[in-house]
């Protein structure tokens, strides 16, 4: 009787170990799909104009080179784009706060009638990815 429920403890212990291990293989895949092209714009950051033409150089360029960087600064004027992103990012901050706010607080405190269902849209909205 004893070793019974010791074998099956041990057998539970185990497979969820193996759940484990398959839930975190699968979070590395995804992770990898969503980081590659990522990792790819970062890798051709550092690649020199022949390095982006010749088909063998895949990740790691050949002559490694800062000059795309210069010519990106230069030709983008990183600092009025950097104060125009900044600044547009606090203003929509600010403006989904403020809308946020009023909709938790209507969802909250009101009876009205399809509230469950906004409910569950907005839930909806947080959980599926927009393609």
């Amino acid at each position: 009787m004893i070793k019974d429920k010791i074998v099956r403890a041990i057998r539970a212990r185990k497979f969820q170990l193996f759940l484990k291990i398959c839930i975190y293989f699968v979070l590395v895949c995804v992770s990898f799909v969503y980081m590659e092209p990522i990792l790819k714009m970062i890798s051709m950051t550092f690649m020199s104009t022949k390095d982006v033409i010749d088909p063998s150089v895949e990740w790691l360029p050949k002559s490694p080179s800062f000059n795309n960087l210069k010519v990106a600064a230069t030709v983008l004027d990183i600092k009025k784009t950097l104060l125009n992103s900044i600044w547009f990012s606090a203003l929509l901050a600010v403006a989904q706060t403020f809308v946020s706010a009023l909709t938790g607080f209507a969802l909250s405190r009101y009876n009205f009638k399809f509230k469950k269902i906004w409910i569950i849209m907005i839930i909806l909205a947080f959980i599926i990815p927009i393609p």
